[in-house]
């Protein structure tokens, strides 16, 4: 509208709803925000907030306010690219269809979780796709679960190409990194000396049960009669 040859703008309170009217080039107060209260009571009861997305300082009625206007409110959906209005149920998809079409899955070559788009996904990643494909043309070969080399195994449950590999995978799962090679070298050494300690032992023992058996049988053979037992 025209009044006294100035353009005046037409506005909406945010803190009571009613309309007010300001001059053209007045829109902003001496800090730079915008002017949306239609007089100062409604300023008191406004607060200032802001934006998430623009870092934009302005007024709002709500103490918790996030966006500055409808344009700040608009998202991705990060399915289909599509601009929408987030809410409570639908954060980061603009529909059901959207949100739902992401499936979880369990990688057949590593066995980590991972989610695709597709509903039959059997690999995380073109590694693994990769590593399963060569493992079912060498025959009875499986992959580390800690480094994804391909190796040859014996028993059907193995999951490490070698102890060292068992004991990194485990150290970064469960944070057990006071172990490593040295101590698998240790510990292998350990039940050597335990082994032929052990092995010591038992051969002592049967060379000392041969020894009484033979001295019993010698004094049998060499005349130890009932008569001179009764001596």
């Amino acid at each position: 509208m025209f009044l006294d040859n100035k353009t005046i703008s037409k506005k909406v309170c945010r803190n009571c709803g009613s309309y007010f009217h300001i001059q053209k080039g007045s829109e902003k107060d001496s800090f730079g925000h915008e002017i949306v209260w239609c007089n100062d009571l409604c300023k008191s009861k406004l607060y200032l907030c802001e934006c998430k997305k623009c870092l934009k300082e302005y007024y709002s009625a709500k103490s918790n306010s996030k966006h500055c206007s409808e344009e700040c409110k608009k998202e991705n959906c990060l399915l289909c690219n599509s601009i929408f209005i987030p809410n409570t149920v639908l954060k980061n998809h603009c529909s059901d269809r959207c949100k739902k079409i992401y499936y979880t899955h369990v990688c057949s070559s590593c066995g980590e979780e991972f989610y695709k788009q597709q509903k039959n996904a059997k690999f995380c990643c073109n590694e693994c796709r990769t590593a399963f494909n060569e493992v079912k043309k060498l025959g009875k070969r499986n992959i580390c679960k800690n480094c994804k080399k391909i190796f040859i195994f014996i028993d059907d449950k193995a999951e490490y190409c070698s102890p060292n590999c068992r004991i990194e995978y485990l150290a970064n799962r469960k944070g057990m990194q006071n172990i490593n090679s040295e101590d698998l070298e240790q510990r292998k050494e350990l039940q050597e000396v335990i082994k032929a300690k052990v092995e010591t032992i038992l051969n002592k023992r049967e060379e000392l049960i041969e020894k009484s058996i033979s001295s019993l049988n010698k004094l049998t053979l060499d005349g130890f009669t009932d008569s001179l037992k009764d001596k």
